[in-house]
């Protein structure tokens, strides 16, 4: 297979590859990194989206019978 290497690369062949921007990633670190990203947006940005959602719940979820029973009802309460 011409895609294992059956020798390390030499000093010199890594360093011309670091030059070139060939840097070696661990995946782990990859995955490390997402994961934080992911839990960091949401908490960043979930008071400024969390606000509008709780003032507007209330009111979405107060259907009576007929909202829910009538589809046209139901869409005109929900906008």
């Amino acid at each position: 297979m011409s895609g294992d290497k059956s020798e390390k690369p030499t000093g010199q062949r890594l360093d011309k590859a670091r030059k070139a921007g060939n840097l070696p990633r661990s995946r782990e670190l990859v995955t490390a990194l997402l994961v934080l990203g992911g839990t960091i947006t949401p908490s960043a940005f979930s008071e400024s989206l969390g606000r509008p959602l709780t003032g507007s719940m209330p009111y979405n979820l107060a259907l009576i019978k007929q909202e829910v029973c009538d589809p046209k009802l139901a869409i005109k309460h929900l906008g």
